[in-house]
């Protein structure tokens, strides 16, 4: 199954750090738009504090998950799937 997530889904298993948001990406086509990786850089220390997790650790699980999420730059994506997204 191909699955499209926001930032909320990736932000959520990075603060979990939970196995189980890996599985299920692996199990699964998932892609995110290229602007998730510029709101992960610009929340990053938010996200560690909240993790509750040394940043070493919070960077690898970053490296797990993105082995296994495509990520889809924003010019091959059409204005009329922009507007559906939104």
């Amino acid at each position: 199954m191909k699955i499209v997530v926001d930032a909320n889904v990736i932000f959520s298993a990075l603060i979990s750090g939970k196995e189980i948001y890996l599985e299920i990406f692996q199990e699964h086509e998932v892609y995110i738009p290229d602007i998730v990786l510029f709101e992960l850089l610009k929340y990053e220390s938010r996200l560690i504090k909240k993790s509750k997790v040394k940043q070493d650790r919070f960077r690898m699980f970053i490296q797990m998950l993105f082995e296994v999420i495509t990520v889809i730059p924003k010019f091959a994506i059409s204005p009329i799937n922009w507007q559906k997204a939104i």
